[in-house]
């Protein structure tokens, strides 16, 4: 599969206000806005992915393809998360994206993606900020209070 990688520019209180987080904090909550923002993608490949009347023989052993997509974190660092959205066991996703001998490629899962990728971005901003002000707010501080000019930037 495609990898797409994205950012969040214009985040820089953001990056303040995670790095003042004790590191398991920091990580749980972007680990979580992360997850929000690819079970966008995961849900637009489920919807896009090839559906046929006669299941090929691994398609009935593993199953079919829309239910093997997966998300999965691939990658923590500090202050970064990873993640995948996959077609888990159903290999053949692959060639139905790409293509193979005999096959044409469709682009079911790019299309899907790019689809849905200013909707993803918007989620992980949008998570981000409510689980970062709820923690802030448990904490009590002057973390409490995220600037409206970051908000306006997510």
């Amino acid at each position: 599969m495609a990898t797409t990688t994205s950012k969040i520019a214009g985040a820089n209180e953001l990056e303040r206000v995670l790095k003042k987080l004790p590191g398991r904090l920091a990580e749980r909550e972007l680990n979580s806005a992360a997850r929000a923002g690819a079970n966008v993608w995961r849900k637009a490949m489920k919807d896009a992915a090839p559906r046929g009347n006669d299941p090929s023989e691994a398609s009935k052993e593993r199953g079919p393809l829309h239910e093997n997509i997966r998300t999965t974190r691939v990658k923590k660092t500090n202050h970064s998360v990873e993640m995948a959205v996959h077609t888990g066991r159903a290999f053949w996703g692959t060639w139905f994206e790409f293509g193979k001998v005999g096959l044409a490629g469709t682009h079911w899962a790019t299309s899907a993606i790019d689809a849905t990728a200013s909707e993803a971005l918007s989620r992980v901003g949008k998570t981000l900020i409510r689980r970062l002000e709820k923690l802030a707010k448990e904490l009590a501080g002057p973390l409490s209070k995220i600037s409206k000019s970051t908000r306006g930037k997510l």
